[in-house]
């Protein structure tokens, strides 16, 4: 038997089987390279997507503020003193078939020694009983203890305030006050905490806003000059969920994500908005769990707090990427070493 036979013999078996080795390989490694293309495509298009409602959260919060501040300009360029119809007519106007805003009201900075007067004059205005109250230990209204100065609730520009608040003083030394006094010693916007609201919006969380008016021009005072100039405060009530959804329901960004907003380093939710592709409510895992899964983590300015937006892919949304191609790819590779 010559050696050509002998090769023969060995090599005519082998041939196949390293058509066979080399074709796997070749499959599989195409297939890899695939599945991972499709997995950086979606994550960048769910990052995108991401950023996108983040970026149409922030402007659609910042335009809130700017109608805050468009009220607070109404105080400060005025030549005469405004008339509480004139500031009614005035917000109800700029705030009209916003669900968002539940009302907004002016807080003077009224001393005790203008107590008495301050509150004949809001009677007279058409107040009836009106005077500078605050809560007992027991949650009633009663009339306020004296003190230096007050920030009473004196108008409301939408009507789902209670009357009973007319004259509720803010200075209470607590967080309200804390609020007053940050937007006072800024100029700035300021942000209560997370809030239960009442009225309408019972059992609903929500949050207020102040922009303080100052006699003179902020930007050029030191904090104790806009203390001593300050004349009051703008205030707006927000009621979180219809204000997410107000600002989302504009997108015409395609749905798909499950988005949860966390008040600074809260691990409880201020509010869940749910994919559109949903057919019931998203569920609630622990912070921890979603930071551990699948998401994007962003952050939003609302006034001068922080709220952290949490993103992660909702059913058939971006981010889970298709696999179709890359089983093609497989299959195709396979099909094609068996033919070989």
């Amino acid at each position: 038997m010559t050696t050509n036979t002998i090769m023969d013999r060995w090599i005519r078996p082998a041939a196949p089987t390293a058509v066979a080795v080399v074709g796997l390989i070749l499959s599989v490694a195409s297939w890899s390279f695939v599945w991972n293309r499709e997995a950086r495509i979606a994550q960048l298009e769910f990052g995108e997507r991401a950023r996108s409602h983040a970026i149409a959260l922030q402007s659609g919060i910042d335009d809130y503020g700017d109608r805050l501040a468009a009220v607070r300009a109404l105080f400060q360029t005025a030549e005469h003193v405004i008339a509480r119809q004139e500031f009614i007519d005035f917000s109800q106007d700029l705030l009209q078939r916003d669900r968002a805003i539940l009302n907004m009201s002016w807080i003077p900075r009224v001393s005790n020694e203008s107590r008495l007067q301050h509150e004949l004059r809001a009677r007279v205005a058409g107040l009836r009983g009106y005077e500078i109250k605050t809560f007992d230990p027991g949650g009633r209204l009663v009339r306020a203890p004296e003190r230096a100065e007050y920030y009473p609730l004196l108008d409301f520009g939408q009507g789902t305030a209670s009357h009973e608040l007319h004259g509720l003083d803010l200075a209470d030394d607590g967080f309200r006050q804390r609020t007053l006094e940050r937007a006072r010693d800024t100029g700035r916007l300021a942000t209560s905490p997370p809030l239960r609201l009442k009225g309408n919006a019972a059992g609903k969380t929500g949050f207020f806003q102040v922009l303080p008016v100052y006699r003179g021009h902020a930007a050029d005072m030191s904090v104790s000059e806009r203390r001593a100039n300050l004349v009051g405060f703008v205030q707006g009530i927000f009621q979180i969920d219809a204000m997410i959804e107000q600002i989302l329901n504009a997108l015409v960004t395609p749905a798909g994500l499950d988005l949860y907003f966390y008040n600074a380093n809260e691990t409880k939710p201020l509010y869940v908005h749910s994919a559109r592709s949903r057919t019931e409510a998203a569920a609630v895992p622990d912070k921890a769990e979603l930071l551990a899964g699948r998401h994007w983590r962003g952050t939003l300015s609302v006034g001068d707090a922080t709220w952290t937006l949490i993103a992660v892919p909702g059913p058939g949304g971006p981010g889970i990427p298709s696999r179709l191609g890359s089983l093609l790819v497989l299959f195709g590779g396979l099909v094609l070493t068996a033919a070989i």
